[in-house]
């Protein structure tokens, strides 16, 4: 506005928009395009969101069911090495596995895992009904002295996180021997050599 210049009301003052080439669309249309485009983007969205949430969670599992393998192992070695440790003089490094072993179970149980292992498994009744949907049995051993299999080994522990069953349990059955396995049995343990065993 120049200084001195009565302003006049009628006059436009903002730039014309372009007019596009050809028939005007309908408002309905334009309203509906933008929606749909708006919902598709929506939907791009929710679908990458999805997969992120997928991956995540197969490495969270992933790495739960390491945690979980580890802490078994050292449970095995601890159970069976704990007390030639001590004998040897090894008192703090004993302690300090024992506990590692405690730190590793209770993140396993903050994680929300319900892990099946050597003792929950080890010694009991095998029922096939109850038992197969979440072990795997790699192994039967023909046993003198029982009437019914029942776990002699977990080889890797069962893991549950939720209802989703993450790791089936590994374990080795002792089985029924028969009269034959039973004899041959015996006569292996009375050829063996004092000392000697057979793990």
């Amino acid at each position: 506005m120049v200084k001195g210049v009565p302003v006049n009301p009628v006059q436009i003052t903002e730039v014309e928009r372009p007019v596009r080439p050809g028939r005007p669309a309908n408002p309905q249309s334009e309203v509906w395009q933008l929606l749909r485009d708006a919902e598709t983007e929506r939907r791009g969205v929710r679908a990458e969101c999805a997969e992120r949430v997928a991956a995540e969670h197969d490495r969270f599992t992933k790495l739960l069911v390491d945690v979980v393998n580890v802490l078994h192992q050292m449970q095995v070695f601890l159970q069976h090495k704990r007390t030639r440790l001590a004998a040897a003089g090894f008192d703090a490094e004993a302690g300090l596995l024992d506990a590692i072993e405690a730190q590793l179970g209770l993140v396993t149980r903050r994680a929300g895992a319900v892990v099946m292992g050597a003792a929950d498994l080890d010694g009991q009744w095998y029922d096939l009904d109850a038992m197969e949907p979440f072990t795997e049995v790699i192994a039967a051993v023909p046993t003198a002295g029982i009437d019914t299999p029942c776990v002699r080994e977990t080889a890797s522990p069962g893991v549950l996180l939720g209802v989703e069953l993450l790791q089936r349990a590994r374990v080795v059955l002792a089985v029924p021997a028969t009269e034959g396995q039973a004899g041959s049995d015996r006569h292996q343990q009375a050829t063996t050599p004092q000392g000697e065993s057979h793990e």
